[in-house]
């Protein structure tokens, strides 16, 4: 749920923290390369020390780092740092919480099991949407924040309740094995990333095509909503 915090409430936050729109994508761009980088990162660590000691830290970190974003980010360089940290500690929690699956459910029931952990995501970020939606008129983003950052906390003590009976599984490495040849040379596994890649790609243009647009001649000049108050007026 804390993922799409920032985004889903990106429009009070571009007042309140007097975010231009360089500033605002900055935030964005930064979580996303540091959740890309730890996904791949967490991944490797996976592969050395056991998806389910992996994920387990992730669950934690997760936890802690957003609770000290919900506590701290109170502007742009608070909000920049927190979120980008943020995005490696949930790193952590995703690709390792799938290597789980596959170690850990028979191959007869692997399919509807990895659908369900993914349509569990997709439901976290939905709520997300709906809890900030809620609670920013009540208490502006920081009550957004707070809301949020719950759902790390009692994500975590159901991910240990799931994972508390299983082994961490610790797969020997053949001798000789590196990136090159694991990834780039097994033509499976780049056509599955090429093929995600371009689903990411067809996301987000859509998301762009969907957006409501402006008037070529609006433009957007600051006004005060009431004394003391700053807003937005379109002109």
């Amino acid at each position: 749920m804390v993922y799409i915090a920032y985004a889903a409430t990106l429009p009070v936050l571009q007042r309140e923290w007097s975010l231009s729109g360089t500033a605002a994508g900055s935030i964005a761009s930064a979580f996303q390369i540091a959740y890309a980088v730890s996904l791949m990162g967490c991944s490797a660590l996976a592969d050395r020390l056991g998806a389910r000691r992996v994920f387990l830290v992730g669950t934690v970190a997760s936890t802690v780092v957003a609770i000290a974003f919900a506590m701290f980010a109170r502007d742009y360089w608070s909000g920049l740092g927190l979120y980008t940290l943020l995005a490696g500690a949930l790193g952590g929690t995703y690709t390792t919480g799938i290597l789980l699956l596959a170690e850990n459910v028979p191959v007869e029931r692997r399919g509807r099991a990895m659908g369900a952990y993914l349509a569990g995501h997709s439901l976290g970020l939905a709520m997300a949407l709906v809890l900030a939606g809620i609670a920013i008129p009540r208490g502006g983003y920081v009550l957004a924040f707070w809301w949020l950052a719950c759902g790390p906390v009692v994500g975590g003590v159901f991910a240990w309740r799931a994972v508390r009976p299983t082994a961490n599984v610790v797969t020997p490495r053949a001798g000789g094995q590196r990136f090159g040849g694991e990834v780039l040379k097994n033509r499976p596994a780049m056509l599955v990333i090429a093929g995600y890649t371009f689903h990411s790609w067809e996301r987000s243009w859509a998301c762009g095509r969907g957006r409501p647009r402006s008037s070529p001649r609006a433009s957007w000049r600051r006004d005060s909503t009431s004394p003391g108050e700053p807003g937005w007026a379109r002109t």
